[in-house]
């Protein structure tokens, strides 16, 4: 029986992920829900964005898993009904408090996550139980039983966890104490005296320093996993970026001489610079974040162009490196109007970044431009609409090659304004852009950061105006955009078909039909052109070309009527057509262009 609508209270579930293992929800997985410290809900099917009525207690679970909800101010966090079963203490806030994720890691992080622990598992077997079985079916077995013993695991590190705060002298020295937790060190305390069990290290010796301006904090999404003290005019270290981990610093001109840490009980979450009180307000976040120290950056608002204002303290940036011997090209995913990633290619690059969007795969489109030897990105520049914001990115090389990421909008009512947002020369460089939450928010890039000191960037952000198209032209199509409706962007890739001598075709095998959804052509000049979309790990071999054939595009029609492409082959200029598929014969001259959308595309040869 429903419940009556007055009497319900609503209670929104905060995270798609288990409270004790830590591993995300699929749809249809039975979860219980922590109402509080002794009290569950009965077990029930998860699914993102629906609603679940428990008539016991007049509450409705409203499974949103954000942070904000017009539902309910109260959140609450679900159990896998398999990881509760191994509840060996009680569900406390505290222990909810200690293994809680700041913020949700991408999907490749949690991948990544999981194939460290199925290691663990699987070696733990096989030097206990498992003694006489392969290593592989070791892994086999630690497939079916990680989420249970991850939720054991993190139990016994976190039980009579005690959140503490503790204020740090820094005129004396500094020690610390650390924690494994699956295989990552976490810092778990700070003190200025060493432990008697000789467990503590050192990190800040104040009678060889003088007081630190700057301490560097690096971090991930369950706590501090280093703090590093600079002096005035100390020798700066040096250190590589990681993915997953992110920096962030606090600072004061005339020197820190205290701070005040917050622990979870297991590690610490939190530190304030506590110079002036004691009683510093701890952040909600520990700061913004960069994938390195020290670095000086401008912040660009890429949807205004403009130094970034008001940006918010959670924010997170990671880089992508471009101009290096090594790149081959670069990747860029687009999630409805936005675009959400940029990767670089390089020859030895795996498919392992495409899981990022993995739970958003079927709505997002994949553009790639390869880069040539001797070839280098010499500008960025941002397509911009007055009030939409950032349309697009487009990519010009040395080479003259310029790639539209994004969506190709020619029209009279669209008024459209193009940034130099960087500019760079043939040396290795770095742009940085925002990380977004996977769960939490939306699926785009919006800030850029660039280094201070990079080759042209003053004068690309001096000149932060609204150029013409004969600055910074789109690619010239020779036919007009497929405008089908207004809310289907389509988007725009061509290549020459002059002295092509390979292709590789791009397959979609999660689509029941699958589509051809693009081609990378290899010239004999040792040149090559994307069309279409293109992702690594959907690519089939590629096949020779023979200048006397035809180049011969099939073309066929989902149920609903839209074109797609079904087969790519060659044929002799005398063969026959026939079949229920269109084709359309090409010969070895010209250009042929490919528009694409969500759902269809179209293709074009133009001499």
């Amino acid at each position: 029986m429903a419940l009556e609508e007055d009497n319900v209270q609503y209670i929104c579930v905060d995270k798609p992920r288990c409270g004790l293992c830590q591993f995300r929800f699929e749809d249809n997985e039975l979860v219980v829900a922590v109402y509080d410290d002794n009290r569950m809900s009965g077990a029930f099917g998860f699914r993102r964005t629906d609603t679940r009525q428990d008539e016991s207690v007049n509450i409705a679970l409203h499974m949103c898993c954000q942070s904000r909800c017009y539902r309910s101010k109260r959140r609450v966090p679900c159990l896998h009904r398999e990881c509760y079963s191994f509840q060996m203490i009680p569900i406390s806030s505290n222990y909810l408090a200690a293994t809680n994720y700041d913020f949700n890691p991408s999907i490749q992080l949690e991948l990544q996550r999981q194939r460290r622990i199925e290691w663990a598992v699987a070696k733990r077997l096989k030097g206990t139980f498992l003694a006489q079985m392969p290593q592989e079916l070791c892994r086999i077995v630690a497939r079916y039983i990680i989420r249970e013993l991850a939720a054991v695991a993190l139990q016994e590190r976190a039980k009579d966890t005690q959140p503490s705060v503790s204020t740090i002298n820094l005129t004396r020295d500094v020690y610390a104490t650390y924690t494994d937790i699956e295989g990552i060190t976490y810092i778990q305390s700070l003190r200025n005296s060493p432990q008697d069990d000789c467990s503590s290290r050192r990190i800040y010796d104040a009678q060889q320093a003088r007081v630190p301006q700057t301490i560097h904090v690096e971090y991930d999404h369950l706590g501090i996993r280093g703090i590093y003290f600079d002096a005035h005019n100390s020798e700066p270290r040096s250190f590589s970026a990681r993915c997953g981990v992110w920096w962030t610093e606090t600072a004061r001109e005339s020197g820190l001489s205290r701070i005040t840490t917050k622990s979870d009980g297991v590690k610490l979450r939190r530190l304030v610079d506590a110079t002036d009180s004691v009683t510093v307000p701890f952040p909600r976040v520990l700061g913004q974040g960069w994938p390195a120290p020290r670095l000086v950056c401008q912040l660009l608002d890429l949807d205004t162009c403009d130094t970034a204002k008001n940006s918010p303290t959670s924010l997170r940036m990671s880089s992508f490196e471009f101009n290096t011997p090594e790149t081959s090209g670069y990747c860029v995913a687009i999630f409805g109007f936005n675009i959400s990633k940029i990767y670089a290619h390089q020859w030895n690059t795996n498919a392992s970044f495409y899981s990022d969007l993995v739970s958003d795969s079927s709505s997002t489109l994949w553009m790639y431009m390869p880069v040539d030897e001797e070839e280098h990105l010499t500008h960025i520049w941002a397509v911009r609409h007055s009030e939409s914001g950032l349309v697009g990115l487009i990519f010009h090389t040395n080479q003259d090659r310029k790639a539209l990421f994004g969506c190709y909008m020619v029209h009279p009512k669209f008024q459209l304004q193009f940034h130099l947002i960087y500019s760079t020369t043939r040396r290795p460089s770095r742009v940085y852009f925002n990380e977004w939450d996977p769960f939490e928010d939306e699926k785009r890039l919006k800030y850029i950061g660039i280094e201070s000191d990079a080759t042209g960037t003053n004068k690309a952000i001096k000149q932060r105006l609204e150029t013409s198209t004969s600055m910074c032209p789109l690619p010239l199509t020779s036919t007009p955009p497929p405008y089908t409706q207004y809310n289907e962007p389509w988007y725009y890739t061509y290549c020459m078909l002059e002295n092509v001598v390979e292709i590789a075709c791009c397959v979609d095998r999660t689509i029941s039909h699958r589509p051809i959804i693009g081609m990378l052509m290899y010239y004999g000049d040792g040149h090559r052109a994307c069309i279409g979309q293109y992702r690594l790990d959907w690519v089939v071999d590629r096949f020779s070309v023979d200048p006397a054939m035809l180049l011969r595009i099939g073309l066929a029609k989902t149920r609903r009527n839209l074109p797609y492409v079904v087969r790519i082959c060659l044929r002799k200029p005398a063969a026959t057509v026939s079949g229920p598929i269109s084709w359309m014969d090409v010969p070895w001259q010209g250009k042929l262009e490919w528009w694409f959308s969500q759902r269809q595309c179209r293709l074009y040869h133009c001499d």
